[in-house]
């Protein structure tokens, strides 16, 4: 009889540890700049010891899209002070409870943004949409049970956004058969466009071909927006303008297969891009 009530026991401990990574894993880490206040997720934290001896603070994280004014806010100051080189001067990183009172506080001082990774986008893809942040600090402090609470709206809607759920919007050029955007990756080197790629089918992409031929390098721009929409693909839930859009490669792979779709992968590069928050 012992053997059946040990194997039930760790069945037990098994559902356990379960449980408490679901908890891990679960939206109880907020970040706040100014007066706005977003979720985050995926965060690592890592400080260290530089050559010089001092400090330095380091962190990563996600922010989802999610419809919220706050978090337009938080992702447009974010890239603002990337694109910038900008510093802010104060991030509150914060750990909740289910009661939303604050457990754990670490409060960042000249925060600088290394880099924003930008959700690789898809129409095969299910995953949820992520916008990768990475941050240093020149100071920073940690504090313990504040019990105060995080304050957030709760009046608008929270939506989540899938990779496969976009439009691309390029001006005069068709849009609505690309089926890949990658690579859109914003560093903290003031005046260096960001580049990225996007594909389609080669039997698409006549009007991409032309402009290439005609017009890349800059000499013809397009104005380019990237919407991230709901599963439904009926709502706008974050719209990227991508500024005036440069073509600078264009690669087609060919196949004697027939049953193989010819893929074109063309190369674009914006000076400027930024979130729209009113929208």
């Amino acid at each position: 009889m012992k053997k059946p009530i040990k194997l039930i026991a760790v069945a037990l401990i098994v559902l356990l540890l379960n449980k408490s990574n679901v908890v891990a894993q679960g939206s109880n880490r907020y970040l706040t700049l100014g007066n706005s206040t977003t979720t985050i997720d995926n965060l690592v934290i890592a400080d260290s010891i530089n050559p010089g001896n001092s400090v330095l603070y380091t962190a990563e994280f996600d922010i989802i899209p999610n419809g919220a004014s706050e978090t337009k806010s938080v992702l447009s100051e974010l890239l603002t002070t990337c694109a910038q080189r900008n510093t802010i001067a104060v991030l509150v990183l914060s750990r909740v409870n289910t009661n939303m009172e604050v457990m754990e506080e670490r409060t960042w001082n000249s925060v600088t943004i290394s880099e924003i990774i930008l959700p690789e986008i898809e129409a095969s893809a299910r995953a949820t949409a992520k916008i990768r942040i990475k941050i240093k600090a020149g100071t920073a402090s940690l504090k313990y049970d504040t019990k105060t609470k995080i304050s957030i709206s709760k009046t608008e809607p929270q939506r989540s956004v899938v990779t496969s759920a976009y439009r691309f919007n390029a001006g005069r050029l068709p849009g609505i058969r690309i089926s890949k955007i990658s690579s859109m990756t914003i560093g903290s080197n003031s005046g260096e466009p960001v580049a990225f790629f996007i594909e389609l089918s080669l039997l698409e992409s006549k009007e991409w071909a032309d402009w290439f031929m005609t017009g890349a390098g800059g000499i013809k721009k397009e104005p380019c927006t990237l919407e991230l929409l709901s599963p439904d693909m009926k709502n706008t839930i974050l719209e990227i303008n991508l500024g005036d859009l440069e073509i600078i490669s264009y690669s087609t792979s060919y196949s004697s297969n027939q049953q193989t779709i010819q893929r074109v992968k063309i190369g674009l590069r914006t000076q400027s891009i930024s979130i729209n928050t009113l929208k």
